[in-house]
């Protein structure tokens, strides 16, 4: 079977599954034992659960980064938005929550 490299697999990590010590190796062995490029893999994340376990999200996502993993940042402006968990964890990709960005054109918002 041609894998056809231009096609993503992208998946959510839950707040119980971002607090599992073995999720990247689990994630990891799965790629490996289905011969499934981990560059074609993105995982996402939901902004809260980043900030509720630093730690546990650093340990994870930076596994699966360093095995060719992308990581998108997800519901980005729904809670506590902090530029500095871009440049933290250098995401493959953000996205912005519909709400945040869904009023730009209007005049309250444009004052924000």
């Amino acid at each position: 079977l041609r894998q056809r490299r231009h096609v993503v697999l992208s998946v959510d990590v839950l707040p119980s599954q971002l607090k599992d010590r073995d999720l990247s190796s689990g994630i990891l062995r799965i790629l490996a034992d289905a011969g499934f490029d981990p560059g074609r893999l993105e995982v996402d994340v939901a902004e809260n659960l980043i900030v509720q376990d630093l730690d546990a999200a650093k340990r994870t996502l930076g596994a699966l980064r360093a095995a060719g993993v992308r990581i998108a940042l997800d519901n980005f402006g729904t809670g506590y938005s902090n530029l500095y968990h871009m440049q933290e964890f250098g995401f493959d990709k953000v996205k912005i929550d519909r709400r945040f960005v869904e009023n730009m054109g209007e005049q309250d918002a444009a004052r924000m």
